[in-house]
């Protein structure tokens, strides 16, 4: 008599699932070889809730290798060329979670795994094992975060590495608020890899937007051991001297990190302008040879990039007063336009310090206009009436308030 003996569980292993694809490419899954030995697939079975298929004869999966399932070949027209594809039906894999179950030609249960939209691959992206000795909770699996969307055939862009620290996320909750202002700007490292990690460096670099102009630049070095799975924040002490927008690049370095494209990672911290700082200075409500218009005026003591700026009316809804093209700032002391007709570039002295917003609207009756800055901080407001006029002006229609 023969014994057959079936392969120990997670020999075999569920490594990466296509469950939503962007058609017209398909759903298809990937299974990985944790062993040192060659293992024939022929006859193993795949089995959701949409069906069950078995992998067809011939399928030879070699030692720490992959193999990758799929009705035809259009993965490789998205992806990688994959190496070791097998063209065959696969089960069907819901879009609102599944459950895939991977057993052996005897029908001993080598891996299963269940997924929901919550654990990620539902944007044209597949999911990817972390760990392939790891347990398949949702911890273990994660979106592909290769810049094709997946990694067929090759190993997964998450996947676990010896040493691999990352920035998780750049915390300016308690960064400063007001320029003078000391704040707290916090870089939250993980240890993503499998050894523990020691002598971190984190880095940050502080730039004004406008000018790209380094105002603050700071390296530390980070004592004691990061064990895997855990975290540490590095603190850095800023404080800008001028309000605005500026962009904060962090960097953590480690000598044997083997994964880079998650070492580094921007954010943007505005920091308010003080109120008055920018002042509306002249309103034309009554179509003038320029039409509509209200002027401002940069009373700070540095430039000020007007990206991100908004008008406010009662009569119309959020506008920028700047464009996208041309001169986007105003340096002290000087003005800048924002006008509902283009011919008003024909009376100003500088056409380059004007914006033209056709659809801004002022009320003949009397307006409220606000001015924000990008972090929605309001920096001036008025409310003008038409009784603000000389009174010993018999004719109002086109002169403005200033």
């Amino acid at each position: 008599m023969t014994l057959k003996v079936g392969l120990p569980p997670a020999t075999v292993v569920i490594n990466e699932l296509m469950y939503e694809p962007k058609p017209p490419e398909q759903e298809w899954l990937e299974v990985y070889n944790t062993s040192g030995a060659a293992v024939d697939l022929s006859n193993f079975k795949i089995i959701t809730h949409g069906g069950s298929v078995k992998i067809k004869s011939g399928s030879l999966l070699a030692p720490n290798d992959y193999v990758v399932l799929c009705k035809d070949s259009s993965v490789s027209r998205f992806h990688y060329s994959v190496k070791n594809l097998v063209v065959q039906s696969v089960p069907s894999m819901s879009n609102s979670g599944d459950a895939v179950a991977l057993y052996d030609n005897l029908g001993n249960l080598l891996d299963t795994m269940n997924y929901s939209p919550s654990y990620g691959g539902n944007t044209g992206r597949s999911l990817e094992r972390v760990d392939c000795f790891a347990g398949n909770d949702s911890t273990n699996w994660e979106e592909s975060m290769d810049t094709t969307g997946a990694t067929p055939g090759i190993e997964n862009s998450v996947a676990i590495l010896p040493f691999d620290v990352a920035i998780r996320r750049l915390d300016l909750s308690a960064a400063a608020r007001n320029p003078g202002q000391s704040g707290t700007i916090s870089m939250i490292v993980a240890n993503h890899g499998r050894n523990a990690a020691a002598n971190m460096s984190a880095h940050i670099d502080i730039l004004k937007s406008l000018d790209s102009e380094i105002v603050y630049s700071e390296t530390q070095r980070l004592n004691g051991i990061l064990a895997s799975k855990d975290s540490i924040a590095a603190r850095f002490n800023y404080s800008p001297e001028e309000s605005g927008l500026h962009a904060v690049s962090a960097r953590i370095s480690l000598e044997n990190d083997t994964r880079f494209w998650n070492d580094t990672l921007s954010a943007q911290m505005n920091v308010p302008y003080p109120t008055q700082s920018v002042v509306i200075n002249e309103i034309m409500y009554t179509n003038g040879s320029g039409g509509e218009y209200f002027e401002i005026l940069n009373m700070s003591g540095h430039e000020i990039d007007l990206s991100g700026w908004m008008l406010h009316t009662s009569s119309s809804g959020p506008k920028p007063i700047s464009g996208l093209t041309g001169n986007q700032s105003v340096a002290p002391g000087d003005y800048f336009v924002v006008s509902s007709d283009s011919s008003i570039l024909n009376i100003v002295r500088n056409p380059g310090a004007v914006h033209i917003s056709k659809s801004m609207s002022l009320r003949d009756d009397g307006d409220c206009v606000v001015i924000t800055d990008p972090s929605g901080n309001v920096v001036d407001s008025v409310y003008y009436l038409p009784s603000w006029h000389n009174g010993d002006i018999a004719r109002t229609a086109g002169r403005s308030l200033e």
